[in-house]
């Protein structure tokens, strides 16, 4: 039989080979450890074998896909240590933090710093030992006693609702634990990462799938402390623990249970109640500047938090920083000779800080508007004439970047940084990416407002991520606030508007395993209707039918 590779190139194989020993014979040259490989656009482990003829694309730790393989195989190995160790303590993984993810161990005392060096030395040295990781399909019946067994409520919640066939067991060294994530084939393709103790639990830290181009040697990145953004994912969490609703299997019984509106209107009330105080604590300047990554909700809580300074009797002017973006043929690009519109130097800076100057002088301006049809500014679009009580907010990915400020009063200033910090998990060992969330509302909006299908999408989201790696994370530690956008029904909602588009993706296409991935993932959620979600909140933004003008 014989395979493709992407380049074109083939190789005769024996029938039952593994994609292990296809890389072998390829004798492909990469900077860091192949860890995963596409066949037909299918995302697969690395010891599956091949009975027909295919294409073959292998996957290092640095390709987006690669690096959720890498870093799923890292908290399995994790997830073993600590079982090992500690027997009777449970190991949570919590959210993302500081480019990591941030776990507790639930145990009788507190985890201490010797605690967490002997769990590092344990995982370096199953690593060591190379160890083979082998995967097992099990029937969802044989899986579901398997996990009343071994005592995991929270797999037995996530499966209740949920009826695949057949689930993934990856068993290594008598240790077993399911992926819904291909995995390595063996422990000695970890040894990239570095544990970091963070009271009261700590961080994994591995590398940064968008801080080098793939086929890049890539380092382990240096820990920095985010005590503001690990505030606020604490507060959400315990408020979802308060509620019942900390993971999936326990929003979905809700949902069965007929509670999805009362869900809906708590939800929405912590955020028109965190919005008001935010309004709150920016009275008294004269700016706020309104920064995150893509589709986290900025235009609409801008929009909201205008309302709310209203209340405090100012008159805020909402102003979008995509209308100083330079005319397209101005525009940067990038390494791959695509217009580069993640780059602040993308948006017409020189006359973005005259405006700033003016506005503060008391002056008024005309303010542009960008016309993405034409890819060109538009003068004139309208004046803001400032008063005395005029606060000025400035929303877009970039608004918190320091070469915007140059020369600001910045004891004028509020900045705010706005994402969906999602602290629901679907079970102890896996949470919920904050960027699945963004890239499913983006898919959806993209779908209904800009004539993009979920394949576009796709496609360009690397590119987002590149630009939000170099341009917008950096910065997020220098907000002075923060606003968590994130709903924690919102999933059971876009899944209805997504599930069709994603399905339009067909096995020709490199996207095909990415689409496939975020399907699978929404089957975990009992869906609910688009149209119980009110038409003020943020979710409106992406889902259409929204009482804000955009």
């Amino acid at each position: 039989m014989e395979i493709t590779f992407p380049d074109g190139k083939r190789l005769s194989i024996r029938k039952g080979s593994t994609l292990l020993d296809i890389l072998r014979r390829s004798r492909l040259q990469s900077a860091m450890p192949v860890v995963a490989a596409k066949i037909n656009n299918r995302l697969t482990n690395l010891r599956h074998k091949l009975r027909v003829d295919s294409r073959v694309e292998f996957i290092d730790c640095v390709h987006p896909e690669g690096f959720r393989v890498y870093q799923s195989s890292l908290v399995y190995l994790l997830g073993m240590v600590v079982e090992r160790l500690f027997p009777r303590a449970e190991m949570k993984v919590e959210h993302s933090l500081s480019k990591g993810l941030y776990c507790e161990l639930i145990k009788d005392t507190t985890l201490t710093k010797d605690e967490l060096r002997r769990i590092e030395a344990e995982m370096r040295d199953l690593i060591a030992q190379d160890l083979r990781l082998d995967k097992e399909k099990t029937y969802l019946d044989e899986a579901r006693q398997f996990f009343r067994a071994t005592g995991q409520e929270d797999k037995i919640r996530l499966f209740r609702h949920s009826n695949p066939h057949t689930i993934d067991i990856y068993i290594c060294n008598g240790y077993q634990n399911y992926s819904d994530c291909p995995l390595v084939p063996s422990t000695g393709l970890l040894n990239l990462f570095s544990l970091v103790f963070y009271p009261p639990g700590f961080i994994l830290i591995m590398p940064e799938p968008y801080a080098v181009e793939v086929g890049e040697a890539a380092t382990v990145p240096e820990f920095i402390s985010q005590p503001n953004l690990f505030r606020v994912f604490q507060e959400y969490g315990q408020w979802l623990d308060i509620l019942g609703l900390g993971e999936v299997g326990e929003l979905n019984e809700r949902v069965v249970a007929g509670a999805a509106p009362e869900i809906i209107r708590i939800s929405e009330a912590l955020h028109e109640k965190k919005i008001a105080q935010l309004a709150d604590q920016a009275v008294g300047s004269r700016i706020v500047l309104i920064a995150g990554p893509s589709s986290s909700g900025k235009t609409t809580f801008a929009k909201r938090l205008a309302d709310q300074l209203r209340v405090d009797g100012l008159l805020p002017e909402v102003i979008s920083l995509d209308d100083y973006f330079l005319d397209r043929e101005q525009t940067p690009k990038d390494s791959h000779g695509q217009y580069d519109f993640e780059s602040i130097r993308a948006l017409n800076i020189d006359l973005l800080h005259e405006h700033f100057e003016r506005l503060l002088e008391g002056q008024p301006v005309s303010m542009p508007r960008y016309n993405f049809h034409t890819g060109r500014s538009e003068p004139d679009h309208r004046t803001i004439t400032p008063s005395a009580t005029t606060i000025l907010l400035y929303e877009g990915i970039h608004a918190i970047n320091p070469e915007l400020m140059r020369n600001l009063p910045m004891h004028q200033i509020k900045r705010i940084y706005v994402s969906p910090l999602t602290a629901l998990s679907m079970d102890h060992h896996n949470r919920i990416p904050t960027t699945d969330v963004r890239m499913l509302r983006r898919i959806v909006r993209d779908y209904l407002f800009r004539g993009y299908d979920a394949l576009v999408t796709l496609q360009r989201w690397r590119s987002v991520r590149r630009g939000e790696t170099a341009y917008i994370f950096p910065y997020q530690k220098d907000a002075d606030l923060f606003f968590n956008s994130s709903l924690v029904y919102e999933l059971a909602v876009l899944k209805r508007c997504a599930e069709p588009l994603l399905l339009r993706i067909s096995t020709e296409h490199s996207e095909y395993s990415e689409a496939r991935r975020l399907l699978k993932f929404l089957s975990y959620f009992q869906d609910i209707p688009p149209d119980s979600v009110p038409n003020n909140s943020i979710l409106r933004e992406f889902i259409g039918a929204s009482a804000f003008r955009y």
